[in-house]
């Protein structure tokens, strides 16, 4: 088994829900597939099982500061990278040659004009249009086939869409630890109400640190919501490319995927 570098902070998000479509988010937190039975006071042994967001950092209290700061800076790496991802899916879809109602891929020089997010949104989607042209031609086959496919990604992102209702008008829980230990819990109600609980004789630096990770959970979870927004869009504009029956919804994984990838590698040049 790996062991982990206690010096560096790990982000992680423990909800099934997330981790079954995404392992990493925003290109900072790590998705965990379980749920943990979470007790709001730190010796308390009342539990909730919720969504939790928890910040495991390093017990070098300056360390654990920068590298907070370099998360921040993450964060906003990945909102700028999102900001872009509509230009960036504009760059393959052209209009067709000769045609002005339609749209194409733009597939010229693969290997060299695209970048790695980009070049693996259109392998996905050139295989959607290749199994469905196999499909079409095994006829009825073919057709419960596409039909069993969309049912099963429709499932999935309504599950994801009802978890990310969830996450809006249910409790957010946030948690910091120094090196596994949990010394600060909020929790923050859908009315806004805001309630925290601290390790005894809490010293100012770590209550700063646990205000950061909060705001940094709070603004991760607002730029999720929009993830998923963009990732709808998205998909409606490359189903008018696929021209298929549930096109858009064929299309959600893929461009689910190329979104993350963006944002995941935003600090690199992608």
């Amino acid at each position: 088994m790996e062991l982990r570098d206690k010096s560096q902070a790990t982000f992680n998000l423990f909800d099934p829900t997330l981790a079954e479509m995404s392992p990493e988010l925003l290109g900072l937190w790590t998705t965990q597939s379980k749920t943990l039975d979470v007790a709001f006071d730190l010796s308390s042994a009342t539990t909730s099982s919720v969504p939790l967001w928890r910040a495991n950092l390093p017990a070098d209290l300056k360390k654990a500061a920068r590298q907070v700061t370099d998360s921040e800076a993450r964060l906003n790496r990945s909102q700028r990278a999102l900001g872009k991802v509509s230009d960036r899916i504009s760059c393959l879809v052209i209009p067709a040659v000769g045609v002005k109602t339609d749209l194409a891929f733009d597939l010229s020089h693969l290997g060299q004009q695209y970048k790695k997010p980009e070049q693996e949104l259109l392998a996905s989607l050139q295989e959607i249009q290749r199994t469905q042209e196999i499909g079409q031609s095994q006829s009825f086959g073919g057709d419960k086939y596409f039909l069993n496919k969309q049912t099963q990604v429709f499932k999935q992102f309504k599950s994801l869409s009802e978890r990310l209702s969830g996450m809006v008008t249910n409790y957010v829980w946030v948690e910091t630890q120094l090196q596994g230990q949990t010394f600060a819990r909020t929790v923050i109600s859908w009315k806004s109400d805001v309630h925290s609980v601290w390790e005894r004789d809490i010293n100012s630096d770590r209550v700063e640190l646990h205000q950061r990770t909060l705001a940094l959970s709070l603004a991760s979870r607002n730029t999720l919501f929009q993830t998923f927004s963009v990732a709808v869009q998205t998909a409606l504009k490359l189903s008018v490319v696929l021209n298929m029956p549930g096109g858009f919804i064929l299309a959600l994984p893929a461009t689910w995927k190329f979104i993350h990838q963006v944002m995941a590698q935003s600090g690199d040049d992608v």
